[in-house]
């Protein structure tokens, strides 16, 4: 994975070496044998440009034939496909080329409206590095010249998960603890990925190690995606996102604690309440789960249904699936009441 500064400038590399889309009209086309097959290019602004594979497949799409059809074509037939697309092109939805690297990257709409990645990139670093820009982490970078898809986060709340486990608990951790959370953003130079930035935080479940991610708007994050009508720009927009995601953590790392924290007095007795209708295997196995890992709080509840869909191998699969769903409406259920343990507000 790339440090902070190696991701900066392999962004920047895309966004400099990308040129302002320019209109394309009816051009010649250049069709000539290569290494590799057909190699084709086109005239814009007086300068014979390659098209990319990735543009030819655009192309192809337009014309309704297979993309692979098209870069397989023979040149002389493969000149013929192109020519029709652009004798056709006022009643095309791709009129612009975006010119990047010595090639036609690709062909867009003359509405299409990009972000460069780097300004998008150093506002996220900036906001995930508040406390201590030092620790900012790069989770996930993945970059071409159709997407770019990149998670940040930072080394105070960092765990490696994998396949749903942290793998790294220090072992201070509680249930119910918040052990990575960061921002993930997505983005295009060539309209193929809406502009999207989305907070994400991975919650601990169980002391199995056993975790759930936090997105959408069940868990109070909610992602965000550039207009592409030109009704804001892309500084505005990004500024009032950023604000936004800094908002939702308070109250969500809020909440989390409060839960970890908040002592529910019997919790045996809640656990067998809420399982009144459940079969008695699953009630026994939840109940023993419990008693594995006694833990009088909400998160406690939690843990018991989880470490029984995980770890009961004693119960039917769909008894474990019935304990995940049990474990899941008690994360998500809010303020929980002390005494019997269901949402607060309700008639004893």
């Amino acid at each position: 994975m790339p440090t902070v500064d190696e991701a900066r400038t392999l962004l920047r590399a895309s966004d400099v070496l990308l040129t302002e889309e320019i209109p394309l009209s009816a051009s010649p086309v250049t069709v000539m044998a290569g290494q590799h097959g057909p190699v084709s290019s086109m005239t814009v602004s007086g300068q014979e440009i390659e098209l990319s594979e990735y543009a030819l497949k655009q192309l192809a799409a337009e014309l309704n034939i297979p993309g692979p059809y098209l870069i397989r074509c023979p040149a002389s037939l493969q000149a013929a496909n192109i020519d029709e697309w652009q004798r056709l092109l006022s009643n095309r939805k791709r009129s612009r080329v975006v010119v990047g690297d010595g090639k036609i990257q690709a062909l867009t709409s003359p509405n299409f409206i990009p972000v460069k990645n780097v300004k998008l990139y150093d506002r996220l670093v900036e906001q995930v590095g508040k406390s201590d820009p030092t620790k900012v982490i790069i989770d996930h970078f993945e970059h071409s010249w159709v997407t770019t898809r990149i998670s940040i986060s930072h080394s105070e709340n960092h765990h490696k998960v994998a396949n749903s486990y942290v793998q790294n608990l220090r072992g201070d951790e509680k249930v119910g603890d918040i052990v990575r959370a960061g921002v993930n953003y997505m983005n295009s130079l060539v309209n193929e990925q809406h502009t999207e930035i989305e907070p994400y935080a991975y919650r601990l479940d169980c002391l199995n190690r056993m975790v759930t991610p936090l997105v959408g708007r069940t868990d109070g994050l909610s992602r965000f995606r550039f207009p592409r009508d030109g009704s804001v720009t892309s500084e505005d927009w990004l500024g009032a996102a950023i604000d936004e995601i800094g908002k939702q953590f308070e109250p969500l790392f809020r909440s989390m604690d409060a839960a970890a924290q908040r002592v529910i007095t019997n919790p045996r007795d809640v656990l067998r309440d809420q399982m009144t209708n459940a079969p008695g295997t699953l009630r026994d196995a939840v109940l023993e789960a419990f008693d594995e890992e006694p833990t009088p709080t909400v998160w406690g509840i939690v843990n018991a249904f989880t470490r029984a869909a995980t770890h009961a191998s004693a119960i039917p699969p769909r008894h474990r699936l019935t304990a995940e769903r049990y474990a899941g409406w008690y994360a998500t259920a809010g303020d929980i009441c002390t005494t019997c343990g269901k949402p607060s507000g309700h008639a004893h």
